[in-house]
This record gives C-alpha cells, sequence and structure tokens, in this order.
C-alpha cells in the first residue's frame, strides 16, 4: 500500500504518492537498525552496512522528492514574483497618501500643542491676576502676612489636553524608531556581535590548535556514508 501525504492549499487538495518500496524499505531499515546492539566487530561491521544502506536510501528518497520540490520552487517563485509585480503597483497612491497623512496629522497635532499652551499660559495669567486681587484685598484690609502669602504661592495650572485629530475610518498610524552607527568605537561592549563566521573558520582550520581568547574548542564527531 503507498503512503498518501495530503497538502492543503485554501480548497485545493493535492495528493503525494510516495512509492512502496521507500516506504517498505524505511520500514524494514529502522526495524533492523533499532533492534542490533553493537558488541563485537560482527555487529560493529553489520551497523556500518546498515548505515550504508540508510544512505542509500536516502538518496532514493531524495531523487524522488528533489524533482517534485523542484518543480513547486518554480511555480512557488514563479507565482511569488506575480504576486509582487502586482503589490509594487499600488506603491506611488500608498507612499503618497502616507506622506500625506502623516504630514497633515503631525501639522494639526502641532497646532493641538500650540492651542493647549495658549490655553494654558491664558489659565495662568487669569490665575496671576486672582492672586493678585486677593493680596490687595488682603493688604487693603491691613493683613501684609496673608497679601505676601498669596503672592508667593506657588501658582497650580491645570494640563490642557490637546484636542486630538479623529483618525480616518480603517487607518491605523504606527511610530517606529530606527538607528544609524555615528561614533563605532563609543559603543558599550554589550553591543559588540562576536564575528561568529571568522571564529569558526579559524576553528576549522586550526582545530584542536585553536587558541582564541574567550571561547572552548568542542568536538563532534559522528558516522557518514563512505565513497
Amino acid at each position: 500500500m503507498c503512503m498518501q501525504a495530503q497538502f492543503e492549499k485554501g480548497e485545493i487538495m493535492q495528493d503525494l504518492i510516495v512509492p512502496d518500496r521507500i516506504e517498505t524499505g524505511i520500514q524494514d531499515i529502522n526495524q533492523r537498525a533499532l533492534s542490533l546492539q553493537v558488541i563485537n566487530d560482527d555487529t560493529y561491521r553489520e551497523a556500518g552496512s546498515l548505515f550504508v544502506l540508510i544512505g542509500d536510501m536516502e538518496k532514493e528518497i531524495l531523487n524522488f522528492m528533489n524533482p517534485l520540490i523542484e518543480k513547486a520552487h518554480q511555480t512557488h517563485k514563479a507565482l511569488t514574483n506575480a504576486r509582487g509585480q502586482e503589490l509594487v503597483k499600488l506603491l506611488p497612491g500608498k507612499n503618497y497618501l502616507n506622506k500625506e497623512m502623516v504630514k497633515y496629522r503631525e501639522e494639526q497635532k502641532k497646532k493641538a500643542e500650540e492651542q493647549a499652551a495658549k490655553l494654558r499660559e491664558e489659565q495662568r495669567k487669569k490665575e496671576d491676576e486672582l492672586r493678585l486681587q486677593a493680596a490687595l484685598e488682603a493688604e487693603k484690609d491691613g493683613d501684609k502676612v496673608t497679601a505676601e502669602a498669596i503672592l508667593n504661592e506657588t501658582v497650580i495650572v491645570e494640563p490642557v489636553k490637546p484636542i486630538e485629530t479623529p483618525e480616518p475610518e480603517g487607518v491605523q498610524f504606527r511610530t517606529t524608531y530606527d538607528f544609524v552607527i555615528v561614533a563605532k568605537d563609543l559603543l558599550p561592549r554589550e553591543y559588540m556581535l562576536p564575528d561568529l563566521v571568522a571564529i569558526r573558520r579559524v576553528v576549522t582550520a586550526l582545530k584542536e590548535k585553536c587558541t582564541i581568547p574567550g571561547i572552548r574548542i568542542i568536538k563532534h564527531t559522528s558516522a557518514g556514508k563512505g565513497r
């Protein structure tokens, strides 16, 4: 019986039929490999033979799958390019409207802040006038101490919230921040990334003899199919 894998693309169902020889071969090799204990030279050689068979099965799977993957890749690439070509056609209008809306939004925000500052100043002047009037009344009544205290009193003006411009329906603005490096030598150490590619290149070349300060050499040994 063939193994059937299903891939769903929206409402489209595409079936991939994996040949019986591959599925049967995988099951047989795994059963033999997982039941083998390497305890002497004979089982050691048997493990090697099974390891080579697994490599052969991997090659067979690749030979079956790779043409299908390449075809799917080419289809995906063509559709992705077509999608990009259509989307890019909208950029002139999108970029223009974005620029205009952001400019108008910033202008209205500035006007609202200026208006709020003006109202705060008017409120402060009103409070000053009331305070001065109260101080004059106290001094007129002969209470110079109270008059002086009123004049020295800190004026607290309630904050005035700027009037916000209503956002267009369906549009959401987002503010992000980026940076440019203007003086690399001034960057703190925690923001300096090591060059892992360069380090790995040296480790691969020098192996155990590598003596780069701050790293520890880790040795990995694994089996692979011989030529």
